[in-house]
């Protein structure tokens, strides 16, 4: 079993480069047909307003984004290289430097694409403002390429799609891992015993009768953390009058029930009891979902700082921010996974010896 595992975990982390580096040039080339097509129609780029085709300095208002897209691509190269310098693809058992490249490589990689997202839809609602007429007019006079085509916008949600996909299966593999670490980790100590028979193994799921189920539980814990340090970096967070209102506070409500029952589910769990499962890994979706109300309003939200136009949330917070809600819902969904699969064969035994 260790053998397929490590043959995946291997894949997952040759893949995962091969994703971040068609991120990085994807970051390259967004922009090659907008130069094509709008940068000579630009008169004077210090006004943009002085232009031959109405809407084209979106070209200009997509420099930022580009560069700051170019940097997180090259950032995502690096952070998926620490996958082999940690040896996370061949390691046997994981350190806590394995289990750190990991959750990083699929934090920044969920983080990236949630706000490469929100920018690169915001940019094409811009570019198709643009006045096709007079870009065509523009393009038959003086040889330049004309397009009306969006997909090097729309192209991204392949892009990121892969690298999600890959997310999603290193959390899988996780899983894995750290099923068959425990497995092996008893086998070790004696309490588990290399069994060829099914009364052998009944007697080793016997054992978790008097066993706390730690691994869900902590798991559970590990959620609340990170949640925590999402609201302590949202509310200390100093935007106006911005965050003085009823989303506030129910962000607020949410976080102390949010608190609440995880922890009432990392006790159930220690104790084996199976619907918790189903609220953990709810609640671990209701984390990721979460990015899409707050954090990202905050973000597309601009306001007056001395005379200048801001985000309410600047690009690094909420990366930041979208890193904490994807490790708190990733720890939720694993430990409510973890908590069913080794509910389920608590109960089979125990109906089994009954």
């Amino acid at each position: 079993m260790y053998r397929k595992q490590l043959t995946i975990q291997k894949l997952l982390c040759m893949l995962s480069v091969v994703a971040s580096v068609i991120i990085f040039i994807y970051s390259l080339g967004i922009m090659t047909d907008l130069y094509d097509s709008l940068y000579q129609t630009m008169l004077n780029p210090r006004d943009l307003t002085q232009t031959m085709v109405p809407g084209s300095y979106v070209y200009y208002e997509m420099q930022g984004f580009n560069q700051t897209f170019l940097k997180l691509a090259i950032a995502l190269i690096l952070v998926s290289l620490l996958l082999f310098i940690t040896n996370t693809h061949v390691r046997r058992r994981y350190y806590i430097g394995n289990y750190f490249a990991v959750l990083l490589y699929v934090g920044c990689n969920i983080a990236v694409a949630v706000w490469a997202h929100s920018q690169i839809e915001i940019y094409k609602a811009k570019f198709l403002e643009v006045d096709f007429e007079a870009l065509k007019t523009f393009s038959e006079m003086w040889k330049t390429l004309y397009t009306e085509s969006t997909f090097a916008f729309d192209i991204h949600y392949a892009v990121f799609g892969l690298a999600l996909v890959i997310s999603v299966l290193h959390i899988a593999n996780l899983v894995w891992k750290l099923v068959l670490m425990n497995a092996e980790a008893k086998l070790i100590s004696g309490q588990a015993k290399i069994v060829s028979n099914p009364d052998d193994e009944a007697t080793e799921v016997d054992r978790m009768r008097y066993e706390k189920n730690k691994l869900s539980a902590n798991l559970a814990i590990i959620g609340i953390v990170f949640n925590a340090l999402y609201f302590v970096s949202i509310y200390k967070s100093n935007a106006g009058s911005y965050y003085y209102a009823i989303i506030m506070g129910a962000s607020i409500l949410y976080n102390l029930l949010f608190m609440l029952i995880v922890f009432l589910a990392s006790e159930g769990a220690k104790n084996y009891k199976s619907w918790y499962s189903y609220v953990l890994v709810l609640i671990g979706i209701l984390q990721i979902a979460r990015i899409f109300i707050l954090p990202l309003r905050a973000h597309s939200t601009m306001i007056s700082v001395s005379g200048q136009q801001v985000a309410v949330m600047s690009d690094a917070q909420f990366i930041r921010v979208i890193i904490y809600l994807v490790l708190s819902g990733i720890c939720l969904i694993a430990s409510g996974i973890t908590l069913k699969r080794k509910s389920a064969d608590l109960e089979a035994h125990l109906a089994a010896i009954r």
